[in-house]
């Protein structure tokens, strides 16, 4: 039985590419707040030190 036709194989990969989907998104989103937060930072410390 090759692996593309076994439906345990086919499962698992979908289960896989919805796990790594799932997982750039929320890097994504990670990122994104990453260079909010180190702006909303910068811009308090130009505040706090000029």
């Amino acid at each position: 039985m090759t692996p593309e036709k076994d439906p345990n194989f086919l499962h698992h990969s979908k289960i896989t590419s919805q796990f790594y989907a799932t997982l750039q998104l929320f890097s994504k989103i990670l990122l994104k707040n990453i260079n909010l937060t180190t702006r909303i930072f910068s811009e308090i410390q130009n505040d706090h030190f000029s």
